[in-house]
């Protein structure tokens, strides 16, 4: 499921985002807005929020491991919806703990 608006990084993401916010000694929260960083892609290629912050609205969803019931059906429902995303101007990437 590789599409211009679906992305899946490692877990890289989580360190990354944790450098880039966590060192204010702050927790990252719902609402907060998304530093810029860059991590790995499903693809092993780098993925940067920057290049989407005040583009688009960008979603992000954890789950721990690919192939699990319930994170397969999370990242079902935003394959489903996809259509729908893309015409609300929204990137979705889910993050997990599984190599690249």
């Amino acid at each position: 499921m590789k599409t211009k608006s679906f992305i899946v990084l490692s877990a890289f993401l989580v360190s990354a985002i944790y450098s880039a916010y966590g060192q204010t000694g702050s927790a990252l929260k719902t609402g907060d807005k998304l530093p810029v960083f860059t991590a790995l892609d499903d693809n092993g290629k780098n993925w940067s929020a920057g290049d989407f912050i005040g583009k688009k609205i960008i979603v992000l969803y954890f789950y721990p491991a690919a192939m699990t019931s319930g994170c397969t059906s999370q990242a079902c429902g935003y394959r489903d919806n996809q259509a729908q995303l893309a015409a609300a101007n929204t990137v979705v990437v889910g993050i997990s703990g599984d190599e690249v």
